[in-house]
């Protein structure tokens, strides 16, 4: 997007913002968006094989190398940021046009825990109640913010663990 630009469903809809793809760590995106920005954000580890995450990223790197060549423009329905993602699982093609957790991002590890990207050791909602960062976690210029996320995670998981089994006793 454009500085000021803001973004828009309805506006995706009408090829109003180029397709981009944003190579950044964890502290530069997550960073911004928990200190910048008033933004809720989630960590939520992918549970793939090796290959398979190997796979999703060299397709990431060579669909962002090929906008070089022919652009594109985002589309809300059609090249969103789940869409793009999901694209190498089970999901049927159906999905990627009409279902609501592909369209709207805040739906999103709905259907990726639904198809195994996310780990299925634990409910979804454990999982993303693990996952939600709150810009008290770090500072967005913590030298060892890559390792403390992730810890930040487990930690947390942890503690969703023991609160679900307290209620269920």
């Amino acid at each position: 997007m454009r500085l000021g630009q803001q973004y828009d469903p309805f506006y995706g809809l009408l090829d109003n913002y180029h397709l981009i793809y944003v190579m950044a760590d964890e502290s530069d995106v997550i960073g911004v968006r928990i200190h910048k920005r008033p933004d809720e954000v989630y960590f939520m580890p992918i549970s793939v094989s090796k290959e398979r995450g190997r796979k999703m990223f060299l397709d990431m790197i060579n669909r962002a190398n090929s906008l070089k060549n022919t652009p594109e423009f985002y589309n809300t329905f059609t090249s969103n940021c789940t869409n793009s993602i999901m694209k190498d699982t089970k999901v049927p093609a159906w999905q990627y046009y009409l279902d609501p957790r592909i369209i709207l991002p805040g739906f999103s590890d709905r259907i990726a825990y639904q198809y195994g990207v996310l780990d299925q050791s634990y409910t979804r909602e454990v999982v993303r109640q693990a996952s939600h960062i709150r810009p008290t976690d770090f500072t967005d210029e913590d030298p060892d913010f890559y390792h403390k996320i992730r810890s930040n995670y487990y930690h947390k998981l942890k503690i969703e663990i023991e609160e679900s089994r307290l209620l269920n006793k």
